[in-house]
């Protein structure tokens, strides 16, 4: 193969690639896939404009159980009974965080999958808080209960 037609060839496949994956990211997207609208192969190096600062995690913690109350409150993985540490448990404690404990469907189901029909006081917690200040102090920026609820499977 002549170098001419060497570099033709190398310079089609680059061009090739740019049109097929360019059009892949629209076919399978659009353009509003990435809040930057950077089409790939076509990028910026903003990769920490993207980072937040500040971050969420919800936890639900348990400040009555079958008659005991507990003061302060125990996190709901802190208790024996309720030490399912599965990742589904995690989702479902910050999916009904997320929602506020507002959706009875996300709710009823939580209650009934890892409460396990337990006379049970409980409380939606959001701990907020930045990750290398965590990581320095172990201290949140911010915990705020979002919804306290009670389930008493005798009702």
């Amino acid at each position: 193969m002549k170098r001419r037609n060497l570099h033709r060839l190398v310079v089609l496949v680059l061009v090739g690639y740019a049109v097929i994956s360019t059009g892949a990211s629209f076919a399978i997207g659009g353009a509003k896939t990435h809040p930057s609208k950077e089409l790939f192969p076509f990028f910026t190096w903003s990769l920490f404009s993207w980072v937040p600062d500040v971050r969420h995690l919800y936890v639900v913690e348990i400040t009555r159980l079958n008659g005991e109350t507990f003061d302060p409150p125990l996190e709901m993985q802190e208790i024996p009974q309720f030490a399912d540490r599965t990742t589904l448990a995690y989702k479902a404690i910050q999916e009904l965080g997320r929602s506020g404990g507002s959706d009875p469907d996300k709710r009823a189901t939580f209650e009934a999958r890892y409460l396990k029909g337990q006379a049970v006081d409980y409380r939606i917690v959001r701990n907020s808080f930045e990750p290398l200040e965590r990581w320095h102090t172990g201290q949140d920026s911010s915990i705020e209960v979002l919804a306290e609820f009670s389930v008493d499977p005798a009702e």
